[in-house]
């Protein structure tokens, strides 16, 4: 997948690459699937 600066992209995380079966109390329960939308404003390139 290539994406240019000002793209969206959907990442789903799984639990045991996440918070796995502790979750994070009052916050996100135990086992819980990630979906984040991450937003690439632009590519800086360095030396």
């Amino acid at each position: 997948m290539r994406n240019e600066g000002g793209g969206t992209a959907r990442v789903r995380i799984s639990p045991h690459l996440a918070y796995g079966h502790k979750g994070l109390p009052s916050l996100i329960p135990p086992d819980a699937l990630l979906v984040v939308e991450l937003w690439l404003r632009g590519i800086v390139q360095t030396r």
